[in-house]
């Protein structure tokens, strides 16, 4: 059985695999329709649909696996840990609400408004500063852990 560090050391890895894939994704997607088809504009819902299940499949599943990601550590979170799970679930609640609507608003060969886009960007922004803020807490802890242990000489 895995220790409660173990998990949470799990679940962050876990979110930052979920931000590479966006990040990875975004690429692919701004070299595609910046590079290769700048002058790409589908017509048909089915070309909506195509697009998004090839063109942004990478990105789309990095949303999907930062909410699971963060869903998993909130489940296995306790105490002040808990707040930070909380934070980024909230952020990637409100990111995958944001590409939702844009999907959504893309098959009706409309574009996405900019606050689903601000919500797109935005969430995987509130994970990361969550998890570099409650990284840096823990390594705090452990320093001062150590420090009582060890006294200098």
């Amino acid at each position: 059985m895995l220790s409660k560090a173990s998990r949470a050391s799990r679940a962050r890895t876990l979110i930052w695999l979920a931000l590479l894939l966006q990040a990875i994704g975004l690429l692919i997607d701004g070299a595609w329709h910046g590079w290769l088809h700048p002058e790409f504009e589908p017509t048909t819902r089915y070309e909506v649909l195509v697009h998004l299940a090839t063109v942004h499949a990478v990105f789309l599943a990095g949303v999907i696996v930062l909410l699971v990601a963060t869903t998993w550590a909130l489940v296995r979170s306790a105490g002040r840990s808990r707040v930070a799970a909380t934070i980024a679930l909230f952020g990637s609640g409100a990111q995958i609400t944001g590409q939702a609507w844009d999907a959504w608003e893309h098959t009706r060969l409309a574009h996405g408004p900019p606050l689903a886009w601000m919500l797109v960007m935005l969430g995987p922004l509130i994970v990361l500063a969550t998890l570099l803020v409650s990284r840096r807490r823990v390594v705090t802890r452990d320093d001062s852990r150590t420090s009582r242990q060890h006294p200098a000489a």
